[in-house]
């Protein structure tokens, strides 16, 4: 079976950086209203290629916040492919040290030649053209 599991997660805004790191397996995210946790999953949602819609926004897409892109490093037994996202584009550059997994320039974009989706099947073993 082929497996990943987010290893970090990390947002810049107003060019401070916030960083989450995470453990193979369950990871639980807890506390009060208002701390951040629906915040976190935005941030893994769209740095995936979530695309906010009118009826479907994204908190960290809203420039007033000062979010300039999110970063992640999925972790496989032996290898890592690291993915980052500008805020308010599709452009997702992935560095990765992945033997089937080439790094480079992806899309969010369902119509693009290099979508950020082929990576993810690749992750867990599908490398047919889909």
């Amino acid at each position: 079976m082929f497996m990943f599991y987010i290893k970090w997660i990390k947002i810049t805004a107003n060019q401070k950086e916030s960083r989450i790191d995470f453990a193979p397996g369950l990871n639980i995210i807890y506390g009060p209203s208002n701390t951040g946790k629906s915040l976190i999953m935005d941030c893994i949602d769209y740095v995936f290629g979530f695309t906010p819609k009118i009826n479907r926004p994204s908190k960290i897409v809203d420039n007033s916040n000062g979010y300039t892109h999110v970063e992640l490093e999925l972790k496989t037994d032996k290898e890592s492919v690291s993915l980052k996202r500008e805020i308010g584009t599709t452009k997702v550059s992935v560095i990765s040290h992945h033997s089937e997994i080439e790094s480079g320039s992806y899309s969010s974009d369902r119509n693009a030649k290099k979508n950020i989706n082929d990576i993810f099947l690749k992750l867990i073993g599908i490398n047919d053209v889909h």
